[in-house]
């Protein structure tokens, strides 16, 4: 259910890729990417280094589009919490 939580909420966010279950969201320059696996999503953005968030099994559509959201807005925001 996760992962098909993560594919509804990608869909309708940036590019969905389903063979690398990889959605990578375009602002401007900037291309930010989310891969979702077992119980974690890995998230990665310019000039940073890949971090890893725990998810719960249960996390809903909703829950991921906020979370791509928040972590695409402002540089302040990068580095929250899932």
């Amino acid at each position: 259910m996760l992962i098909q939580n993560f594919r509804t909420a990608a869909e309708g966010s940036g590019e969905y890729c389903p063979i690398k279950n990889e959605l990578r969201i375009r602002k401007g320059r900037k291309v930010y990417r989310f891969t979702c696996g077992g119980f974690e999503l890995r998230f990665v953005a310019p000039g940073r280094e890949e971090e890893i968030f725990i998810l719960a099994p249960n996390i809903r559509v909703d829950e991921f589009m906020r979370c791509f959201d928040d972590l695409t807005g402002s540089s302040e925001r990068i580095g929250h919490s899932v």
